[in-house]
Order: C-alpha cells, then structure tokens, then sequence
C-alpha cells in the first residue's frame, strides 16, 4: 500500500473539510445560509432562537396498558424485565426530562384507572388539557373491551380539541409482542384502522358542534384530525421508532440542526450520519447519501438506538457504574465493506458515521467529526451558536508527519466535556495520524480512556464482511458531572 499516498490524500481531505466548515459557519454569521429565514436562527437575532419551554406531553391510556414500563426504558434506562416491578401510576406522574441540553418536555404520565379517567374529563378537565403539545395515547392489544377503549379516546380527544386543539397525536398499539409474528401486521393494521374510523367520526361531529358557536362559520366536515399510529413493544426497538417521531416533532431549530448534519456528511464523505441524544439515544437528526439510501435495512435507525442503548446498559452492568452514567465516549467497527464510528459529538449527543472503507479515510472523519461539534455547540445550551475557528496557517494546513505502520497514539480530551479539538489542533492530531495495511487486517487504536474494552459489534453495522478492528473508550467509574435531571 502506498502509505504517502495516502496520507496525502487524508491531509487533502482534511483541508477541504477544514475550508467546508469555515465556510459552513461564514454562511451562518453573514445570513447566507440558503434555508427559510423563518425557521433557520441566525447570530444577533435575538428573536430566532426562544428561550426554551417545557413541552407538555400527555401519556395517556388505560391502566395496564404499559406507558409507564415504556417511558421509564426511554428515559429512566430500564431494562424492560425490570419493568414488572412497576406498580399503578396513582392519578398523574409529572416528570421534566431534559432533552439535548435545550429542550425539557413536561410528561404526565397519567394513571388509567376509570376513576382517574373521569377526574381528568370533568374536575381537572382544563388543568390536563390545557397548553399541550403532543398527546401520547396507548392502547393494549390484550384489551378484552376495545370498543370501551375508543369510547374513552374519543373523550380524550373532545377535551384536547377543546382546550388544546393543535396538539400532535400519536397512537402508540402496545404489546405487539403478544401476537404471533406471522399476525401482527394484519392485526395491527386492522386496530389502527378502527383508531382512524373513532377519529374520523369524531372529527365530523366535533365540527358539526363547534358550527354552532356564533362566529364560527360553516362547518367543514371533511377536516380530519391527523393521528399517526405505531405498533409497539418494549422487548424490541420498536419503542425507539416511536419515541424518535415524537421527539422529533419536538426539537426546536430542526432545520438548523437537519441542514449542518448534512454539510458535515458531505465534507467527510460519509454514507449515513445519525445524531442520538446521549441519555436516551433517541434519533434528533439522520441524513443519508445516495450510496447510504440503498441501505436494504429500513429500521437500520431505530435498531442502532436499542443495540448501543443495550451495550452501553451492559458495560454499567460489568463495569458497577450507574447505567445513567454515558459509558463509552468512542466505539468504531472496521471491515472490508464500510467503517463505523460512533463518538461522543457534543455534551448532549453522540453521532454515528458510517464510512467506506479505508484507514486514512476513517482517520481523517474522526478528526474533522471533532473539529465539526463546534458548530453543533447550540444543542447544549440555548441561544450558544459555534464560535467561527480561526483561520488555518501554514502550520495547519500542510502538517508535518510520517506515516508508520502500527496502532494510532493520537491522544483524546482528558475531560469528558472539554471542547473539541478546534483547528489549532489540527497539526498535532494530524501528527498521530497512522495509515494502517490494507482492508481486513488487524488495527487496534490505543485510548487514554480509564478502560478500554473491544468487541465485535457486528449487530451495528448489520453487513457483511470480516470485522478488523472495534475499539472502545469506556468512562470511568466515577462516571461524569453532566447528566442530565429527569
């Protein structure tokens, strides 16, 4: 292998991502950013970016029906076997989560007894139902009296149109596991289908009802309430796919975040690039170039989020470390088809890439990846945009280095939540850079990090081909300062 070759070509690359990212944040500082100017914040628009709200979410459904098993796996990290020690949820369960640094959502979890269901829909009816942002109602697949379920859901929904009628609703049809495999599409697609019939006939009568108010114009009867369905289980990622589309809708500055995720996937030549929240590992952001998008495997994000969710909860399992701590801060999986990394991104997130293959090409979206969070920096804390990097020198731009065979000794950040390595760096990362043999040999990376564990995630990357090197860089036992409150 021709090793200069290769390491020229990296240091090529490195510089055009360099000048990408500059350009990236130019753009954003002189308003050039070619996104709508309504959804997009810009520095010195003090009116762009609000200052973040608690976002009320109602999860709602009858007792038993597992909403507290889910949200407690979502956020709390909960195995799903330690779900059954769950009790009841008496009356409301209020929980603030933080989410990305910026965002906290307000969830009520709200206990299903009969009891409570008709104390929410009179004496609490406007404290429930008012200022709510996504309404999360569960129906149990096992339920013995479905036509009392959507009695219940069409009250549910009557109060919501009355006192909160843009409120995203998201139909959650729990325990899929109970059905037998070959059955579950038809039966799900046979209980969603009756959800979208209760909720269509509501929609007309509601209309015909508030037609009645003085004001309020003819009524429009084929004005439907938008609902969107999942089927869900808590021993699958199912329950990730879900979640994610609920959050999503959620995230404030999606298009921000959406439109440098993508200059980022450009400028390291990357397949796919998926941004998890730390805590959760829920999916904030995902883009996929035109080789990524041939990817046979449709659930490929929700599948990443149970497999590192469940290897991040079995490294506290070895380790003793509480599984709120983050675990890991670097993992990569090499074969002959592809490269994945997936790294601790900012102080709320952690990105995955998936790469063609090639150790220099690897090398060098690492350390532009680093270089990169910088711009992401607005997801820890409100209102914070990336701070534009000085320009590169001689020094920078044409490092000195030679390329040698063996494992890398570039040095990570001591501090878990130290900034990225910005481009005054760039030259003595670049110095450690180390151009390995051909695709399929054995590479190793030496990591600073308390300990070190390598494995062979090859549910991960779910392709083909033999795994030559993962690499891991675990946190310590004293975990780290910044989790976020729940």
């Amino acid at each position: 292998m021709d090793h200069k070759g290769a390491f020229s070509r990296a240091v090529e690359a490195t510089r055009k991502a360099r000048e990408g990212t500059n350009n990236s944040v130019n753009d954003l500082n002189t308003g050039n950013m070619e996104t709508d100017a309504s959804t997009v914040p810009r520095p010195g628009n003090d009116t762009a970016i609000k200052k973040p709200k608690k976002k009320k979410v109602l999860l709602m459904g009858k007792s038993g029906s597992g909403k507290s098993s889910m949200r407690s796996i979502i956020f709390s990290n909960y195995l799903a076997k330690d779900t059954r020690r769950l009790g009841a949820t008496i009356d409301i369960d209020l929980s603030h989560v933080k989410f990305l640094g910026n965002l906290t959502l307000n969830l009520w979890d709200c206990g299903g007894q009969e009891a409570f269901m008709e104390n929410y829909l009179s004496q609490q009816r406007v404290h429930v139902f008012s200022n709510v942002g996504v309404l999360i109602y569960v129906f149990d697949i096992d339920s013995h009296d479905v036509e009392r379920d959507l009695a219940t859901y069409q009250s549910i929904l009557s109060a919501l149109q009355q006192f909160s009628p843009g409120a995203n609703i998201f139909i959650l049809i729990h325990k899929m596991d109970l059905v037998k495999p070959e059955l579950r599409e038809s039966v799900f697609t046979e209980r969603s289908q009756r959800v979208r019939d209760k909720t269509k006939a509501f929609a007309k009568s509601w209309a015909r009802h508030t037609a009645q108010v003085p004001g309020s114009g003819s009524p429009n009867e084929d004005e439907d309430i938008e609902i969107q369905e999942f089927a869900t289980s808590i021993w699958d990622q199912s329950l990730y796919k879900a979640w994610a589309s609920i959050i999503h809708d959620l995230v404030p500055n999606l298009a921000y975040i959406e439109k440098h995720l993508e200059q980022l996937g450009k400028a390291i030549e990357a397949e796919e690039l998926m941004l998890f929240e730390r805590t959760s590992f829920l999916v904030v952001s995902y883009w996929a170039s035109k080789e990524g998008m041939r990817n046979p495997y449709s659930d490929r994000q929700e599948r990443m989020s149970n497999i590192l969710k469940s290897w991040k909860q079995s490294i506290s399992r070895f380790s003793g470390t509480p599984r709120s701590n983050e675990q890991f801060r670097f993992l990569d999986f090499k074969s002959s088809g592809f490269s994945v990394i997936v790294i601790k991104f900012t102080i709320n997130t952690f990105l995955l890439a998936v790469l063609p293959p090639g150790e220099a090409r690897f090398n060098s979206a690492k350390l532009n990846i680093e270089i990169a969070s910088e711009t992401f920096a607005f997801l820890d804390v409100p209102g914070q945009y990336a701070k534009q990097p000085a320009q590169p020198t001689a020094a920078t731009t044409q490092p000195t280095a030679t390329a040698q065979a063996g494992p890398s000794t570039q040095q990570q950040p001591a501090d878990d939540d130290a900034s990225p390595a910005g481009p005054s760096t760039i030259q003595p990362a670049m110095a450690g850079l180390t151009v390995q043999g051909e695709p399929g040999s054995q590479q190793q990376s030496a990591s600073p990090a308390a300990g070190t564990k390598s494995g062979s995630p090859s549910k991960a990357a779910g392709a083909a081909g033999p795994s030559s090197a993962s690499t891991t860089e675990v946190e310590s036992a004293t975990g780290s300062g910044d989790e976020p409150q729940h």
